[in-house]
């Protein structure tokens, strides 16, 4: 049955039936002592005993047994609960389920109910060996998908609610106190929390010891490697730093001397005459000697136009001219001041 333990209330249910078998036997046991220890007396207090303290610790004992004997019935009640809702959440009859997971859940636990008497003991050595019952030697295999999981634990969840509420109500039918039950059970359960956490306080101080213990031997080996790595990195760090300027230092004389090599070679095809060259040359020469004319004669204009402007200075044409041009800044100027404001 491990195939169908992804839902927490419905879906182990052979573990559910050997802990409810288990849990029984033993509540069983210890009952049948406390009851013989009732009704023989002589057994509990041998008679002609008068020690205060035995009779006591006898008491004491006994409480224990029946506090015991409480918590094995209280568990087997919550196990035998929830395979009930189980069963009756594969009868489906408030139509809760589909019929294909209804009818799987049903078979499921007909097998759980074959399984049971095929692990009855027997007289083999092995205690997990199986029995032969009518041929049945395999069962089998039910597969749950993870949405009809979801679905059983559902209902399974709703038949746990309605019969909780049904026997809370019976219970104050009866005359019983609700609030004094919900102390005792918190009662029961902050013991029950603190004794876990008590020993899950004392294997957690154990694994941190170990931890400390594993931490400080890697500490120390850290240490030793560190040291260790100073001392290569101040020994042989020049070493390294020097041959690396060297292999610079030989790589930059190489590159310079192909840059050189390159440059020469450069030259030698420029110079190199040859008919496509020496027409180009011819086409530069004239070219250029026909930009260097043009470049004289815009040059001889502008002097003759800048000898002529000379010639015009101090007479009324230049004042003409410095006028307007102090009148188009002015008017520049106020045109600048109207679209700013």
């Amino acid at each position: 049955m491990s195939n169908h333990s992804g839902f927490s209330q419905g879906s182990n249910i052979s573990g559910i039936s050997l802990m409810s078998h288990s849990m029984s036997t033993r509540c069983q046991t210890d009952w049948s002592m406390e009851c013989s220890g009732q009704k023989n007396p002589t057994m509990r207090f041998p008679i002609g005993c008068t020690n205060t303290k035995k009779r006591t610790h006898q008491l004491e004992e006994m409480n224990k047994a029946l506090a015991k004997c409480k918590d094995v019935i209280s568990d087997y009640a919550i196990r035998k609960l929830m395979y009930e809702s189980v069963t009756e959440a594969s009868f489906n009859r408030d139509e809760t389920l589909p019929q294909s997971t209804a009818k799987k859940l049903r078979q499921l636990i007909a097998a759980h109910e074959v399984e049971k008497y095929l692990r009855l003991p027997n007289n083999s050595n092995d205690i997990n060996e199986k029995i032969t019952l009518l041929g049945i030697t395999n069962l089998s295999k039910i597969h749950l998908s993870y949405e009809e999981k979801l679905s059983i634990k559902k209902s399974v969840n709703c038949n746990l609610h309605k019969k909780a509420r049904a026997f809370l109500s019976r219970f104050k039918v009866l005359g019983g106190n609700l609030e004094e039950f919900k102390k005792t059970d918190e009662l029961n359960r902050h013991q029950k929390i603190s004794e876990v956490f008590e020993m899950d306080q004392l294997q957690w101080k154990q694994k941190i010891e170990q931890e400390c213990d594993v931490y400080e031997k890697d500490i120390l080996e850290y240490k030793k490697i560190f040291s260790e790595w100073i001392n290569l990195k101040y020994s042989d760090m020049n070493d390294v730093q020097l041959k690396n300027a060297s292999s610079l230092l030989a790589k930059a004389q190489v590159l310079e001397l192909q840059g050189k090599i390159t440059k020469l070679n450069c030259s030698l095809k420029m110079f190199q005459e040859t008919p496509m060259t020496l027409e180009a040359y011819q086409l530069l020469g004239s070219s250029l000697d026909s930009k260097i004319s043009d470049v004289e004669d815009e040059i001889q204009k502008k002097e003759a136009i800048k000898k002529l402007y000379e010639d015009l200075g101090g007479t009324e044409y230049d004042q003409v001219a410095r006028r307007y041009i102090e009148l188009c800044k002015a008017i520049e100027k106020k045109k600048r001041m109207i679209e700013d404001f």
